[in-house]
């Protein structure tokens, strides 16, 4: 549903979207950006060394990477 919400709100840009699993990621890179809106503070700290090996796996040098995190106390 956010995949389709996102489509269509993104209009005519050129954007691929794309709906994976971090810590067993099925991706190919090298991707210039990544949006994590809401993974990373998700995940049990037991699965951030796989989050943070597909995040290398995936990007190249000068990549970008932009994490949206929950603080939980806000």
């Amino acid at each position: 549903v956010a995949l389709s919400l996102a489509r269509r709100r993104a209009g005519t840009r050129r954007i691929a979207w794309m709906l994976d699993d971090v810590v067993g990621s099925a991706l190919d890179g090298p991707f210039d950006v990544v949006l994590d809106r809401g993974c990373l503070h998700c995940l049990p700290r037991d699965a951030w060394p796989a989050y943070a090996a597909t995040l290398t796996r995936v990007t190249k040098p000068g990549s970008t990477l932009v994490i949206k995190a929950h603080v939980a106390e806000q």
